[in-house]
């Protein structure tokens, strides 16, 4: 199902940033293999930072989760907060950030290795 949810402003380590609101609530109890990341619009610092609770909740065991925009510095700090999580909670992980006109950056887990290389 498609689910519209409201946007909100929220801090972040200490950083304003532009998040769905109640996402968490929305996502409670869900397990998901595959998150692709592409809104909301981006923000200065910790850009789409609804994902970092995402990948200490609600991943399955396998994963994969792409972000999208992360050749602006504030997605790619996403990005790497996202890879601190999944260390501080024993996640095995493996990444690769895919340059072109955008970057997209690609972590899953290690059975899905093979979508890191080209």
């Amino acid at each position: 199902p498609v689910r519209l949810v409201d946007l909100e402003t929220i801090t972040y380590k200490g950083q304003e940033t532009v998040t769905y609101k109640d996402i968490d609530k929305v996502l409670e109890g869900k397990k998901f293999d595959f998150v692709l990341v592409d809104g909301p619009f981006g923000s200065d610092r910790y850009s789409r930072s609804e994902v970092i609770n995402v990948a200490r909740r609600n991943l399955a065991a396998d994963f994969c989760i792409i972000l999208d925009d992360t050749d602006r510095s504030a997605e790619m700090e996403t990005a790497c907060e996202v890879m601190d999580v999944l260390k501080e909670t024993g996640v095995s992980f493996c990444h690769t950030t895919y340059k072109a006109a955008k970057h997209h950056t690609l972590i899953c887990s290690p059975d899905w290795k093979f979508l890191t290389s080209l």
